[in-house]
């Protein structure tokens, strides 16, 4: 028995797999706002939508004399890195979010996540923008699941204390509803060339040990490193989290 995301999200997910760039599918590049900035387009902070990014490159190929149509996919997500275009772990599962609770519960997210007044105020109109690691799995908007066992498609895999995020795109579990195998889904830059959205499983070996247990698949090719695993391991708040 499989349950997956609902159709909405999983549109979006394949819209950032699939940009559509000079004739070609382009896999989203991941980008983070290293330089802190808060103002300026949020296609430019690592926290666009799919035809945010696409129509932004578009813009910067004309004023560069860059031609798209004659670059292979490769070359496009350089070009698109080069750019600071991409997205970040979070502002990936915050646009899959919009799509699947809407834009007042995605707003209440973010001006629930802080208490400053001014922090409240920039994310009530910045939302996207204001919707950290930490602000989607903090106590006032998620809690951490007390069996990963139980887990399904929309929560949330926090790893690396809090720096990183994983989506639950998928589950599969057998006749009796015991879990079988967990599909996510991310951002990332820790796979080199190819980082960005990409796919990861967690395939259930021990079903009545922990998360860390389990054979979690995703490697690059060049060095063979689970770093997403690597991530998990890294941080005692680590593990599973739900909306509320």
């Amino acid at each position: 028995m499989t349950k997956k995301l609902p159709q909405q999200a999983l549109d979006v997910i394949e819209r950032y797999k699939n940009l559509n760039l000079g004739g070609k599918k382009v896999v989203c590049p991941y980008f983070i706002n290293t330089a802190g900035v808060r103002a300026g387009l949020k296609v430019m902070l690592g926290k666009g939508s799919p035809s945010e990014i696409e129509e932004e490159a578009i813009l910067i190929a004309k004023h560069d004399n860059v031609a798209l149509e004659d670059l292979e996919p490769a070359h496009i997500r350089e070009f698109l890195k080069k750019s600071g275009l991409g997205i970040d772990c979070s502002g990936f599962i915050t646009n899959i979010l919009l799509v699947m609770l809407g834009e007042k519960k995605v707003k209440n997210l973010a001006v629930t996540a802080y208490t400053s007044i001014i922090r409240r105020f920039l994310a009530k109109f910045r939302p996207v923008e204001n919707l950290s690691v930490q602000a989607l799995t903090n106590s006032k908007n998620s809690s951490k699941i007390d069996r990963w066992q139980d887990s399904m498609p929309g929560d949330m895999i926090k790893t690396r204390s809090g720096k990183h995020v994983l989506l639950i795109e998928e589950t599969e579990r057998n006749s009796s509803g015991e879990l079988l195998a967990i599909t996510y889904i991310h951002s990332t830059n820790a796979y080199g060339n190819e980082s960005g959205v990409r796919n990861g499983k967690v395939i259930v070996v021990r079903p009545a040990g922990t998360l860390e247990e389990q054979n979690w698949q995703e490697s690059d090719e060049a060095s063979r490193r689970n770093i997403t695993y690597e991530g998990l391991l890294d941080g005692e708040t680590n593990g599973i989290y739900r909306l509320l």
